[in-house]
């Protein structure tokens, strides 16, 4: 809302071995996709992006929205 601050967030991808972590990522933020496999380990890919957001809105009881992710947690 007329604010032109800048907000920089880090993607973590974590998943088995050759199991297309990277393609993900590279079709995502380039559109690119390469069907051979080329292991990487602590690759990093960064690209900029202008994205509009929209504060959420109260639920209509008055309570904030709620996430899908709220007691996710990693094991392992």
């Amino acid at each position: 809302m007329g604010d032109d601050s800048e907000c920089h967030y880090r993607l973590v991808s974590l998943g088995g071995a050759a199991v297309g972590k990277s393609s993900i990522l590279k079709r995502f933020l380039f559109g690119t996709y390469c069907d051979r496999h080329r292991p990487t380990v602590e690759d990093l890919y960064s690209r900029e992006f202008d994205i509009a957001v929209q504060e959420p809105v109260p639920g209509e009881s008055g309570e904030s929205m709620k996430y899908a992710f709220d007691n996710v947690h990693l094991e392992g």
